[in-house]
């Protein structure tokens, strides 16, 4: 029981340090490049940001191939090597006078993105915990906002003092150090390979005696042939369900309030006449936000359900959106949405996962589906900042944006809520049809 305890909390350390360095850098602060780089290679805001966007892309399609690999295979050689690729496109980044080039390492970012961020914390997650999912995955997930917090600051002290280019190098070498060691050693999903089970797993000797029907072997049988058959839906049944897409919808909606909103917090307070130092500390805020956020927002998720969990951080997002159209009238409202906002992206990794927990419980092909619906935020983290880019371009200005991106949120919430009611239904009725069947077989 001592190892099986203290492994699986390494197996957390691990995921912790993946989102402390790539998920940190790649997602929280892409926005402190935006300036620097556009002036460097003399080019608009929109084309730096379209290096998130083929981010993005090339993520959402190889995240697919990295689903069904983690759903067969050991997981630990596939994920270093998508440390590698994310390392390795930040030094292709510090390194190139080419904005072709540029490109090509945002497309071999994206491939690494897609196996060493979420899907691969939430997998690990998945398999080495039974109990307290929620708690496991806001602590690992919190990585993101300590190093989003750390790094915002480091990245905007070294962009001022030797600029971009040094700043990229420093975190590309910081990536490769802190997460293939730990990969390569803790990053299986399979407990067993460790002599080990899972956290709040039943052993052998914990399990209660099983009941058998001696007047029936044959119904008992059948019985349990059913039973394995409804613990265990198809990939093509749940990708055609109701709640998949309504869910699918829903993310993606929502993720166009997230990576819109982050990627633009610099430029949109240096727009207003702020010092750019005040940019990069409202976005060292909202990330800072997510190191209680994550943890609280897992035990939401585990302590009051999904729906509440969902409503509760979504709702931060719209708020906080909102709160950004007074920041011309007071540094005050910097800091509240900056609070607010930064809470609420913690959904995108931990309500995320957890919602999905919930809505397809047991599902042997979770990795998949979650690389499936990661489509949606796929497209949204694509068209989102790249739209948000343009219109700032051809508009001057931010104000319509940020209703716009509220707007989108609250469709997500919408979506998102029915996609956990219509599964909460089905799960319910299962548990029926089964009570039932126990009751004629018993």
């Amino acid at each position: 029981m001592k190892k099986k305890n203290i492994t699986c909390w390494w197996v957390v350390l691990t995921g912790f340090f993946l989102f402390f360095t790539i998920y940190a850098i790649a997602y929280n602060c892409y926005g402190l490049f935006l300036e620097p780089m556009s002036t460097d290679f003399n080019v608009s805001t929109t084309t730096i940001t379209g290096l998130f966007s083929i981010s993005s892309i090339i993520s959402m399609i190889a995240g697919v191939v990295y689903g069904r690999v983690f759903d067969k295979f050991d997981m630990r050689i596939p994920v270093a090597a998508a440390c590698v690729c994310v390392g390795g496109a930040m030094l292709i980044f510090a390194t190139t006078h080419s904005v072709g080039i540029l490109y090509l390492g945002a497309a071999i970012e994206g491939i690494g993105l897609a196996g060493a961020t979420s899907m691969a914390v939430s997998a690990l997650i998945n398999g080495w915990f039974a109990e307290r999912k929620g708690l496991a995955l806001g602590i690992a997930l919190a990585g993101s906002g300590v190093g989003g917090t750390v790094f915002a600051q480091v990245i905007a002290a070294i962009i001022q003092s030797s600029g971009w280019r040094s700043a990229y190098m420093v975190c590309g070498i910081l990536t490769l150090v802190l997460t293939v060691p730990f990969v390569l050693i803790f990053g299986t999903q399979h407990p067993e390979k460790k002599g080990c089970t899972p956290y709040g797993a039943k052993t052998s000797d914990d399990a209660e005696p099983e009941k058998v029907n001696t007047t029936s072997e044959a119904g008992a049988k059948i019985s349990s042939e059913d039973s394995a058959k409804t613990k265990k839906p198809g990939l093509g049944k749940t990708v055609f369900s109701l709640e998949f897409w309504l869910f699918f919808l829903g993310f993606g909606f929502v993720t166009i309030i997230v990576t819109s909103v982050k990627g633009h917090i610099p430029n949109y307070l240096v727009s207003l006449g702020y010092d750019y130092q005040v940019g990069a500390n409202a976005l060292s805020i909202a990330v800072l936000m997510l190191i209680p956020g994550k943890p609280f927002l897992g035990w939401c998720f585990d302590k009051l359900g999904s729906v509440k969990g969902i409503l509760i951080s979504v709702g931060a997002l719209i708020v906080g959106t909102l709160l950004m159209l007074f920041c011309p009238m007071a540094g005050f409202f910097v800091i509240a949405f900056a609070v607010i906002y930064g809470f609420g992206t913690a959904f995108a990794s931990v309500g995320y996962t957890a919602a999905l927990y919930d809505i397809f419980k047991g599902n042997e092909n979770f990795a998949t589906v979650y690389a499936l619906c990661g489509f949606g935020a796929g497209v949204g983290s694509a068209i989102g900042p790249t739209i948000t880019a343009v219109a700032f371009d051809a508009l001057g200005s931010y104000h319509s944006i940020w209703i716009v991106c509220a707007v989108c949120g609250f469709i997500g919430l919408i979506f998102m809520l029915a996609a956990v009611k219509i599964a909460h239904r089905k799960q319910k009725a299962k548990e029926a049809e089964k009570v039932e069947a126990d009751v004629v077989t018993a």
